[in-house]
């Protein structure tokens, strides 16, 4: 079963290079620009109050909540970091000119697959397959592989489909719900 949405809305932009992913959820562009991956919430590995409250609400120490964020963060660099993806906006997000309240921008993010023979081991074969990765939907990807939870806290388009996207990694116990 698929859970991609059938039609992404709101206007796509050109491709931009990905300079530097900040986090799992965050990604400077060559641009200078910072892009806050809607829908997306990965556990912080930099010392921060959402760090310790991300503690406080997991019940883990602070020391394994930064591993997790690293863990999420080195997945997302290994999709997109020095690549070119697109941008695509929320028409929910349009009153706020696409930004959060640290003025990054809002949006789903794009990249192009590569195949499966020059990805190394890494990338479990059931990502691989999924439609997400086929289309390159890195949002999306992120929370269907396990390195983030769906961030249902401000509205957006595919809030459901994200939480199916959690809802199944935690079932298949893939990334960050994978035992070690």
């Amino acid at each position: 079963m698929s859970f991609l949405p059938s039609v992404l809305i709101g206007q796509e932009t050109d491709s931009f290079k990905v300079a530097r992913v900040v986090d799992g959820d965050t990604l400077l562009l060559s641009t200078g620009e910072r892009v806050r991956l809607l829908g997306v919430d990965t556990p912080e590995f930099y010392y921060s109050r959402k760090l310790f409250a991300d503690s406080r609400q997991t019940g883990q120490d602070v020391q394994t909540i930064r591993q997790l964020g690293k863990r999420a963060s080195a997945f997302v660099k290994r999709l997109v970091e020095n690549r070119e993806v697109t941008l695509q906006f929320d028409p929910i997000n349009a009153r706020k000119n696409h930004r959060d309240r640290y003025g990054r921008l809002l949006a789903y993010v794009f990249f192009k697959p590569v195949k499966y023979e020059k990805i190394p081991y890494w990338l479990p074969r059931d990502v691989y397959y999924s439609d997400l990765y086929k289309q390159g939907f890195l949002n999306g990807l992120i929370v269907y592989a396990g390195f983030g939870s769906a961030y249902t806290q401000y509205p957006f388009e595919f809030m459901d489909q994200f939480r199916g996207y959690a809802k199944s990694a935690r079932v298949a116990a893939r990334g960050l719900w994978k035992e070690e």
